[in-house]
C-alpha cells in the first residue's frame, strides 16, 4: 500500500513523539502561518471570489511524474520512512523534488482500487502526522502543491486531517490555501466532514476551530463580495437601463439621421439619374463630335491634298508669273521703244502735215492768182487736195491722232458732221476694235505709213 505499514507504526506507536515533533519549532511554524494567514486573509477576496476547489491544472507547475515501483524520489522514501529531519535537509538539499508526483499503479494481485494512487511529497507527509516545520519546508520549496489534489480529489489538507496532524500542521496549509478548507475530494467531503467523521483524535478541537474560523472567514468574504456583487450587479442595472435610456435616445438621433441620409441618399440617386442621363447625353453628343472631328479630319486631310496640288500648281504658276514678268519687262521696253518712234512719227506727220498745208497755201494763192486761167486746173486740184486731206485724216486716225477740225460756215456744219459720222462708222466697220490690235501691228503701220 506505498508504506501503510510505517504509518501504521508511526501513527500507533509515536503518538507521543508526533506531539513531541509537534512542539518542536512550534513558534516558528506558528509565526510563519500567522504571517501567511494574514496574507491570505488581504488575498480572501479573490479566493472567495474564485472556485472552491481550483484543479492542479489551474497552476501552471513545472511537475515530473515518476512510478513508485521503479523507484520513488529520496525526498518521498524519506516521507514515507518519517524521517524529518533528513526531509527538511533533503528538501534544501533539492527542492525540485518536492514537484515530483508519485505514482502506485498497486500489484498484479491487487484488486482494491485504493492501492492506486497518485501524491506528492506533501500529500504523503500530511499522511504521517509531520511536524510543522517539514509542512513548512515543502511548502517553500513548493508553494502550489497545498492546492494540487491526488487522484481520490484530494487535497494536502484533507490528507492531514483525516490522519489526525496537529493544529499547527492544518494551519500552515490554511495559511498557505484557506480556500481548501471548503474544498470536497471525489467522495464530496470537506476537510471538516473528514474531522467530524472520524471521531476524537489530537488537536481535534484546535483543528476544528481552525477549520470554523477559516470558513467564517470565508463565508464572511463570500458574502461580503456577494453584497458587493449585488451592489455593483444593482449598479449595473441601474447604470445598463440609464446606457438603454441614453442608447436608445442615441439610436432615436441616429434613425433621425438616417432618415435624413436616406432622403439625402434618395436626392443624390435622383440626381446620379440625371447626371447619368446628362452624362448618356454628353457621350452621345462627344461621340457625334468625334464622328464630326473624324469627318472634318478626313476633310482636312483632303483639303491639305488639295492645299499641297494647289502649291505646286501654285509654284508652278509663280515660276509662269516670273517668265510673264520677264515678257512684261521686255515687252514694257519694246513699247517704250515705239512710244518713242510714235512720237517720232507725230513729229514727222505734223511736219509733214505743216508742209502739206504750206504746200495746199501755195498752191491755193497760185489757184487764186490764176485763178481765171486756171479754174479747171484749180477744180481738180481741189479734188485732188479733199482726196489727199481724206487720205491724210484716215492715216491719222489709224495712227491716233485727233486733228482739230477747221470751222465751217454754219450751213455747211452739218453736213461735215454727218459726213464725218458715216466716215467714221465705216471705219470702225472695216476696222477690228482698238483694243485688239497689238502694238506689234500699231507699230507695223506707224512704220509702213
Amino acid at each position: 500500500l506505498g508504506g501503510d505499514a510505517t504509518f501504521s507504526s508511526g501513527g500507533a506507536g509515536g503518538g507521543d513523539d508526533a506531539s513531541s515533533r509537534c512542539s518542536v519549532g512550534s513558534a516558528a511554524t506558528e509565526r510563519i502561518a500567522n504571517h501567511k494567514s494574514l496574507d491570505a486573509t488581504d488575498n480572501s477576496a479573490a479566493i472567495a471570489a474564485s472556485a472552491i476547489r481550483p484543479s492542479s491544472s489551474t497552476w501552471i507547475m513545472e511537475e515530473k511524474e515518476v512510478k513508485y515501483e521503479e523507484g520513488a524520489t529520496e525526498l518521498f522514501m524519506l516521507v514515507e520512512d518519517a524521517k524529518w529531519e533528513d526531509v527538511c535537509d533533503r528538501v534544501e538539499e533539492e527542492p525540485a523534488e518536492a514537484r515530483v508526483w508519485v505514482v502506485s499503479s498497486g500489484t498484479e494481485n491487487t484488486v482494491f482500487s485504493w492501492s492506486v494512487w497518485r501524491r506528492l511529497p506533501l500529500h504523503e507527509a500530511c499522511r504521517r502526522q509531520p511536524p510543522p516545520v517539514v509542512i513548512y519546508s515543502l511548502l517553500s520549496a513548493y508553494p502550489e502543491s497545498s492546492m494540487a489534489e491526488s487522484n481520490f480529489g484530494e487535497l494536502p489538507l484533507h490528507a492531514a486531517v483525516r490522519c489526525g496532524a496537529c493544529a499547527e500542521v492544518v494551519n500552515c496549509i490554511l495559511a498557505s490555501y484557506p480556500a481548501a478548507a471548503l474544498a470536497r475530494d471525489n467522495s464530496g467531503c470537506t476537510p471538516l466532514d473528514i474531522l467530524n467523521g472520524t471521531g476524537k483524535m489530537m488537536d481535534h478541537d484546535a483543528v476544528v476551530a481552525a477549520l470554523n474560523r477559516t470558513i467564517a472567514v470565508l463565508t464572511k468574504e463570500e458574502q461580503s463580495w456577494e453584497t458587493k456583487i449585488s451592489s455593483m450587479q444593482l449598479d449595473f442595472k441601474q447604470s445598463r437601463e440609464k446606457r438603454r435610456r441614453e442608447y436608445e435616445r442615441i439610436i432615436a438621433n441616429k434613425n433621425a439621421e438616417i432618415e435624413d441620409l436616406k432622403r439625402l441618399l434618395d436626392q443624390e440617386k435622383l440626381a446620379t439619374s440625371n447626371l447619368a442621363s446628362k452624362v448618356i447625353q454628353t457621350e452621345q453628343v462627344v461621340s457625334d463630335k468625334g464622328k464630326n472631328e473624324r469627318r472634318l479630319g478626313e476633310k482636312i486631310k483632303k483639303m491639305e491634298g488639295e492645299i499641297g496640288e494647289l502649291k505646286s500648281s501654285n509654284s508652278a504658276r509663280k515660276s509662269n508669273i516670273k517668265d510673264l514678268e520677264d515678257i512684261v519687262r521686255s515687252d514694257r521696253k519694246t513699247i517704250l521703244e515705239l512710244n518713242n518712234r510714235v512720237h517720232t512719227l507725230q513729229n514727222s506727220l505734223t511736219s509733214l502735215l505743216e508742209d502739206e498745208e504750206a504746200f495746199a497755201a501755195t498752191k491755193l494763192a497760185k489757184a487764186e492768182k490764176n485763178f481765171k486761167a486756171l479754174m479747171e486746173s484749180q477744180f481738180v486740184f481741189l479734188r485732188e487736195t479733199e482726196r489727199r486731206k481724206d487720205l491724210l485724216r484716215a492715216r491719222v486716225k489709224q495712227l491716233g491722232i485727233k486733228i482739230p477740225p477747221k470751222k465751217k460756215p454754219q450751213s455747211v456744219e452739218g453736213d461735215e458732221d454727218d459726213w464725218r459720222r458715216e466716215q467714221q462708222r465705216r471705219q470702225r466697220e472695216a476696222q477690228p476694235p482698238a483694243e485688239e490690235v497689238s502694238n506689234n501691228e500699231v507699230a507695223e503701220k506707224a512704220l509702213a505709213s
